[in-house]
């Protein structure tokens, strides 16, 4: 009898149908088994493979590699929702002082927003979040005031109060010339001597086209941003925001020189060396030293060298991982909203030890679902998805 059940069993089932038979007899008898699988009857964890299986059936063994590798990376994707909301309430349980910040770190700055990014959405649209704002930014002038003070206090005995009628040369006859064109060529630093009834005069496109603030370091920052107190337009909003950035740079340490003091101010170019240099390159060829094309080579070699030494480049390994989609999003975002409303007014450090654990979890959680899929997450049903032991690799060979 168990000859004949082996034989109908290798004519009729194939070599996946044999080892779910197998599998389940010890739980029921190998003709019913047999039988539950003829007529398909089976159990939910096998509904599961051949519903896997049947989904690739009329695919060319290509599209199945493809489509595998997908399920693969989708396995593991419910679990990530558990994750999210285990980050996100141990950020509740941070009851410190400061402020939700990411550090400019080029190896965990990109993961670190990517994953943070939907987060602080929530956190936006919180009710009390302009209350929350509102405060910080007046804990932060009272702890700038003073610096600012002496910023302006010093940028005020550089730039002359007759500065709007003074000329070029008249400047470069007081300054080096560099700093004679910076003062002459940008008017913001007008604003130094200005006083607010004629500052709040200015016209809201004046401000942002004429009296720009571009390219400006951190001390003539501070100093314009003071000289500016009690402007309530959206101009000073832009100069306090680009100011923070500065502050928060000059905190940590990777504020660059250019920004910490503008190389003007150290120039010892004067506009006789300016004329010098034009008369000589009016001169006729014979007339000027003579060049050689592997001195000029090698001189583009150094500089080449100088520009790599200079930059600090990160080479940054990304696997690749799957978007959301719009009912994970919401989801996402449902949790999100949860965790903050649980957070309410607490206020986190960044330097607690507990929050940098989190922001390392979160660049974990944001790594493998960063970058974008080239199929639709919709294709696959979610309730077909298992955990990986529900695939059996040796029943469904690629």
């Amino acid at each position: 009898m168990s000859s004949i059940r082996k034989s109908l069993s290798r004519s009729l089932l194939g070599s996946g149908s044999q080892k779910r038979i197998r599998k389940s007899a010890s739980t029921q008898s190998m003709t019913e088994a047999m039988r539950n699988e003829l007529t398909g009857k089976r159990s939910k964890k096998s509904r599961k493979r051949l519903r896997w299986r049947t989904k690739y059936d009329s695919l060319t063994p290509q599209q199945v590699k493809h489509f595998a590798e997908y399920d693969q990376k989708k396995l593991p994707l419910k679990y990530k929702y558990k994750e999210l909301e285990n980050i996100l309430v141990t950020l509740t349980s941070i009851y410190e002082n400061g402020e939700i910040r990411i550090k400019k770190d080029g190896y965990t700055s990109f993961d670190l927003e990517k994953a943070i990014e939907k987060v602080d959405h929530a956190l936006r649209m919180h009710k009390n979040f302009k209350a929350r704002e509102k405060l910080k930014w007046e804990h932060w002038d009272k702890k700038q005031q003073a610096r600012n003070k002496v910023a302006l206090e010093k940028m005020q005995t550089i730039v002359p109060k007759k500065l709007k009628s003074m000329t070029e040369e008249q400047l470069s006859k007081k300054f080096n010339l560099d700093l004679a064109r910076r003062f002459h060529r940008q008017p913001c630093f007008r604003m130094y001597h200005m006083p607010l009834e004629e500052t709040s005069k200015l016209h809201p496109s004046d401000l942002k086209h004429r009296y720009y603030f571009n390219g400006l370091d951190i001390t003539e920052m501070r100093a314009l941003y003071e000289a500016t107190t009690g402007l309530k337009k959206d101009w000073r909003k832009k100069l306090r925001d680009k100011l923070f950035e500065m502050t928060t740079k000059e905190k940590d340490g990777t504020l660059e020189d250019r920004d910490r003091e503008n190389p003007a101010y150290k120039s010892t170019r004067t506009i006789d060396d300016v004329k010098n240099k034009s008369a000589a390159s009016k001169r006729p060829s014979y007339m000027r030293p003579a060049v050689t094309k592997n001195e000029v080579e090698m001189e583009q070699v150094w500089k080449a060298r100088e520009r790599r030494a200079s930059t600090n480049t990160v080479v940054v390994e990304r696997k690749n991982s799957l978007t959301y989609t719009d009912e994970e999003e919401r989801e996402i975002a449902e949790l999100a909203v949860k965790a903050l409303e649980m957070i309410d007014n607490t206020d986190i450090n960044e330097d607690n030890p507990e929050f940098q654990e989190t922001l390392r979890r979160l660049s974990a959680f944001s790594s493998t679902l960063s970058d974008t899929s080239d199929y639709d997450l919709d294709d696959i049903d979610s309730n077909s998805i298992g955990s990986e032991s529900d695939y059996d690799c040796e029943d469904y060979p690629i």
